[in-house]
């Protein structure tokens, strides 16, 4: 459990390094992972619930709202991977 606890606090961590890093004047990012096992969500490629929130900035000139939240989404395979198994998808 400390693990799992653990692994959604660093990738919650890289995310709003990412989001600091991808925006204009961005303060104050923090992204929180919910939901329980984080680890067997992330190898399902879907998390039940994360949620974003910002004290302000903006992202290609555009304002962005302060705080996000999303439920059940589904994440595209990372680039370079595919989900297909095999040659023919099996």
């Amino acid at each position: 459990m400390g693990a799992d606890r653990a692994a959604a606090w660093v990738t919650g961590r890289g995310a709003a390094a990412a989001v600091a890093l991808g925006g204009d004047d961005v303060s104050g990012a923090r992204v929180d992972i919910h939901g329980f096992p984080f680890l067997t969500q992330l190898a399902a490629g879907r998390l039940t619930r994360v949620t974003g929130v910002l004290d302000s900035g903006s992202f290609g000139g555009w304002p962005c709202p302060t705080s996000t939240s999303t439920r059940g989404e589904s994440a595209p395979a990372p680039r370079g991977r595919s989900r297909r198994r095999g040659p023919t998808g099996s």
